[in-house]
């Protein structure tokens, strides 16, 4: 028992982060991208004999969060509850109808803008971002998790940000130009 919990502890001291980040590299939703690793996490638990036979662990790890992903996004599309708070939230009028549908494609848009930006980083840069930003990780924890000094992490932020910022704004240069004088 003692050694199936050191493996399980060792297997996610080394890979979690990474895993983290390819996660949210595919799905910007930190809650389904941290249920997702806690479920292949847990698979492994109950069947560490199929993990032990893989011959790599990260390409394993990947594979298995990949395909956990997926499951979880299928189902979520296909269960559909009619006492959701997204369906409730409808509005009544037909303009606020115009309204909220607008809303929320401006929402998708933030969204999907913001996997492409991040899409567009080195692997430590979208760790770093994440940690920061979506785990609100301060920068002390974040050197310390990545194994990199204090400074470092800043640095590296810094620059993921402005990476970030000078693509968000070249996009816009672009998008301007194709519009009618």
């Amino acid at each position: 028992m003692k050694e199936e919990n050191d493996l399980l502890e060792e297997l996610y001291r080394r890979y979690a982060h990474a895993l983290y980040a390819y996660g949210f590299k595919c799905y910007a939703d930190r809650n389904l991208v941290e249920d997702a690793m806690h479920d292949v996490f847990l698979d492994i638990y109950h069947h560490q004999d199929t993990f032990l036979h893989a011959n790599s662990p990260k390409q394993y790890l990947r594979a298995a969060l990949q395909h956990r992903l997926k499951r979880i996004v299928k189902r979520q599309r296909e269960k559909v509850d009619v006492d959701s708070p997204e369906l409730n939230a409808l509005p009544d009028g037909d303009d606020d109808i115009e309204a909220y549908f607008i809303e929320q494609e401006d929402d998708a848009y933030r969204k999907q803008m913001a996997r492409r930006l991040i899409g567009q980083l080195t692997q430590n840069q979208r760790t770093v971002v994440c940690l920061r930003l979506y785990e609100q990780k301060s920068f002390e924890e974040i050197a310390r998790l990545m194994n990199i000094n204090c400074q470092s992490a800043q640095n590296l932020y810094q620059r993921s940000m402005a990476k970030c910022r000078d693509s968000l704004r070249a996009e816009r240069i672009r998008k301007e130009s194709l519009l009618p004088v």
